[in-house]
């Protein structure tokens, strides 16, 4: 009986150990491909067929569709550009410009992968709607109150991830994009 004991307490430890460390890297994807480019992170092989087995894991729990290789890149930061956690309650300017690309969109996820619900409704914003300087470039306001000139609203509270898809880009685009071809994150206030 003691032997018994001994093998069940074994097999328990086991599973528990195996399938928490998977749930672990599945759920943080510690193990992903990932291209980083400062605050802005990429996982380009994630849409394609020949995708590793913890990117095409990670995708079948979120239960996200991921772009194609020919359809775009997404990029995601959680983090401004002096690494603090991008939460609601503080006010935030994205601003620069993104590699030439068709269209993009932005977008801001909760920690469980959904859209926040905002008093705006508003769930994304186009690179077609925003008002640009000479240069191409262009500031956006993220804020949980309105603001001149290109605003996204920001809920309140929480923990939050900034999600930029570039729509139509060419496949070598990872490759070309260099340390200021994505927007900085700059912290402004918190309340």
């Amino acid at each position: 009986m003691k032997r018994l004991i001994e093998l069940l307490f074994a097999i328990t430890i086991a599973l528990a150990t195996g399938l928490g460390s998977a749930w672990y890297v599945v759920g943080s994807g510690w193990l992903i491909p990932t291209d980083v480019f400062g605050e802005w992170a990429t996982w380009p092989g994630g849409g394609s067929p020949d995708a590793d087995p913890y990117s095409r894991a990670v995708l079948a729990r979120t239960g996200q569709v991921p772009l194609g290789t020919g359809e775009g890149t997404a990029f995601f930061a959680s983090t401004d550009s002096n690494g603090r956690a991008l939460r609601g309650g503080c006010d935030y300017e994205l601003s620069g410009r993104t590699p030439p690309v068709r269209l993009w969109t932005l977008s801001l996820i909760d920690a469980n992968g959904d859209l926040p619900a905002t008093t705006e409704g508003r769930t994304y914003l186009r690179s077609d709607e925003i008002m640009r300087h000479g240069d191409g470039g262009f500031d956006i306001e993220l804020a949980a109150t309105a603001r001149p000139g290109n605003w996204f609203q920001m809920p309140d509270h929480g923990y939050y991830m900034l999600v930029l898809r570039l729509y139509d880009t060419p496949a070598s685009l990872i490759n070309d994009i260099k340390g200021n071809a994505l927007p900085h994150i700059q912290r402004k206030a918190c309340r």
